[in-house]
């Protein structure tokens, strides 16, 4: 990519005015009960003012609460009953608002079949193996819970329509008071077409280690899962043993087993999941061209992506950022990879490990301050290719490379001194090495990894292929000034966000301009065009340019010459 001036700081700062407070008090009643304390009053910060603050009401029910001056939404909750919310309230002086009741979650038990729907003013408890049978479909409402009282399972061979959303997640949990790993079996689809998954939460079920027995298995299946939580069990997370599912934006974590794994008949695309604290076995399990792009995975105890056999069409590594595992990547008994532009970081063993005659592409890849950079066993030279890789700050950079990886000869096209295969040996020059940080893994401006890739391979500004998974400039060119482009005052607010955003913008300039923004991959997710002549608020719905509701995670927002970080809960 261009080497662009870097000019990045992210300031953080938390302010108090004294005297812009008011006093806010009301009621709020439970709707089958005498004493209505411990109702949870929450002042959700809408406009920038807003700060985030709560009280609990007492035994009548009252509650009274300073808060700062501003716009908010008002949230009344209390396990076991229906949460009610009123939004936009203007305070700026002392309120008192209406009376409130919280109506009671109705408990019904579910066993066998189950079609229709299932309401969120219902907590739903399991006492049997439940299931969807073929041809006929259950719709989940966002919001409702389903809690398993004993080791049962939702069977689907029909359809599932289970979309919650960010603020109201559908739950799949269980029903003891102190819940623990393994108490339900879990979710199965078998030969099912169409379902949808999102904003869901499954934990606290699996089994044995047995492979049988994950929290989520997909048998024969094409569905999608997006945006969810799979935790908690004492088994792996998800399997799937037939049909090609996309996983999407969610958590797997805090399994015992694998996080995810394909056998013999399945495939899919994973993308931007965050796979984390799973082990002993490997993380992420791939097999049949399934693809890995854009996810995380760290901190397993095991292998971060493994894969163990050759069905002949290679598995697609690609964008990862893997770190802080056992194993960064293991190819073994034939497995077949293209293991293409991932940053590979401070894995306790091998950053790649390739054995038993498996095959792989290793291209544009940063491997850094691992065990072992890149370890062969028992191939044979020609099955694998290593080249336009930054190795460095590992113990042993290789082990068994093939012949002429490693010995510098040339130079890269960037001028950086190289071997054959291009590949560098240089500092990556990490902007940070802080996984809490938004610069963690991303380059700095001389690092010797920009436009170091494969020349046939283009970063989004049609330069060459900048190594491992953040192209440079991501941060900086979205944050460069342009003299021509008019500087803005931007607020976002509320930040972090859930379902909707405001940008409050202050002009200095008469044109039209945008507001973009872009993901850490630098992807442009969303445009916004602003006849923008006077002061004005912005709104976007967090949906990206084509009507997707965008993921969780961070994004940076771009107007004219301002920007800054604005973060998705």
């Amino acid at each position: 990519m261009k080497r662009i001036k870097l000019f990045f700081a992210v300031v953080l700062f938390t302010f108090t005015i004294k005297g812009n407070s008011a006093n806010v008090s009301g009621i709020a009643l439970l709707d089958n009960s005498t004493n209505h304390s411990g109702i949870l009053v929450e002042f959700i910060p809408i406009s920038p003012s807003a700060l985030q603050d709560s009280t609990l009401t007492i035994v009548n029910g009252s509650f009274s609460l300073y808060v700062e001056n501003g716009i908010y939404d008002i949230a009344y909750s209390k396990e076991g009953y229906q949460t009610y919310q009123i939004e936009g309230i203007f305070i700026n002086s002392d309120l008192i608002l209406d009376s409130v009741i919280l109506i009671s979650k109705a408990t019904k038990e579910l066993s066998g079949s189950v079609q229709g729907t299932l309401f969120s003013d219902t907590t739903y408890i399991v006492t049997a193996n439940i299931i969807i049978n073929n041809g006929e479909t259950l719709t989940i409402e966002p919001g409702t819970e389903i809690k398993f009282d004993g080791y049962y399972s939702l069977n689907i061979s029909g359809m599932i329509i289970s979309a919650g959303t960010p603020q109201e997640q559908i739950l799949f949990t269980s029903n003891e008071v102190n819940p623990s790993a393994g108490n339900w079996v879990g979710i199965r689809f078998s030969g099912t077409t169409g379902s949808i998954l999102s904003n869901a939460v499954l934990e606290y079920g699996g089994g044995s280690q047995s492979s049988d027995l994950p929290l989520l298995k997909i048998s024969n299946s094409n569905l999608l899962v997006d945006s969810c939580r799979v935790q908690y069990s004492n088994a792996a997370g998800i399997l799937i043993t037939g049909g090609e599912p996309e996983i999407r934006n969610s958590h797997i974590n805090d399994v015992e087993g694998w996080a995810l794994r394909v056998t013999a008949d399945g495939s899919g695309n994973f993308l931007n999941n965050k796979i984390y604290n799973c082990g002993p076995s490997a993380a992420l399990v791939l097999r049949n061209g399934a693809l890995a792009e854009g996810n995380w995975v760290f901190n397993n105890s095991g292998v971060g992506i493994l894969c163990p056999v050759n069905e002949g069409t290679p598995a697609i590594i690609h964008k990862n950022v893997i770190y802080n595992n056992g194993t960064g990547i293991l190819l073994n008994g034939g497995g077949k990879a293209l293991i293409n532009y991932n940053t590979i970081y401070n894995n306790d063993t091998e950053g790649i490990e390739i054995e038993e005659n498996s095959e792989s592409d290793v291209t544009g890849n940063i491997i850094s301050s691992n065990n072992v950079g890149i370890e062969i066993e028992e191939l044979s030279p020609s099955s694998v290719t290593i080249s336009y890789n930054l190795v460095d700050n590992n113990n042993y950079d290789f082990i068994n490379p093939p012949v002429g990886v490693g010995t510098i000869i040339t130079n890269n096209q960037n001028g950086t001194p190289s071997d054959t295969y291009y590949n560098i040996f240089e500092n990556p020059e990490f902007f940070s090495i802080d996984p809490t940080d938004i610069t963690f893994l991303h380059l700095e401006e001389s690092s010797p990894a920009i436009d170091a890739g494969n020349p046939d391979d283009l970063d989004p500004d049609n330069t060459i292929r900048d190594m491992g998974a953040f192209p440079f400039g991501l941060i900086s060119s979205i944050n460069k000034n342009n003299s021509e482009l008019g500087n803005y005052s931007v607020i976002p607010f509320p930040n972090p966000f859930s379902n909707k955003l405001y940008f409050e913008i202050d002009s200095c300039s008469p044109t039209e301009v945008e507001l973009k923004i872009f993901d850490l991959f630098g992807i442009c997710v969303k445009t916004i065009s602003i006849n923008n002549n006077i002061s004005k608020k912005v709104f976007w719905d967090t949906k990206d340019q084509y009507g997707n509701t965008v993921s969780t995670g961070t994004y940076i927002y771009k107007i004219g010459n301002s920007s800054g970080i604005i973060i998705k809960e």
